[in-house]
């Protein structure tokens, strides 16, 4: 074999050597990445239903108040019918006046 030949099946050899290297490294690469991605869309996941869960949990508290101040609010306009046109009165007319200045 001639030193020609053996140069190119030395540099073949080389190259076929660098891309198993690199094929290898992005694998390596790939397998870390798809890993990492893996625990950011759990721990979105688990972010996400922990929210749900606190939300679920203070919905009927939220009904309760709701149903609380619209007990509240009856019980006003009942007892003090006047009182409450007046001050249903003075808030339409501040909004009135916020909305004519824009």
């Amino acid at each position: 074999m001639s030193s020609t030949a053996r140069t190119a099946s030395a540099f073949t050899g080389a190259v076929d050597d660098a891309a198993d290297t690199a094929a290898d490294e992005a694998k390596t690469f790939t397998d870390r990445m798809t890993d990492a991605v893996s625990d950011g869309v759990s721990s979105a996941t688990d972010y996400v239903a922990d929210g749900i869960h606190a939300m679920t949990d203070q919905a009927p508290k939220v009904g309760a108040w709701i149903d609380d101040q619209i007990a509240r609010a009856s019980d006003m306009v009942r007892e003090k019918p006047v009182q409450t046109l007046a001050i249903v009165a003075g808030v339409a007319a501040l909004v009135g006046a916020v909305f004519a200045r824009r």
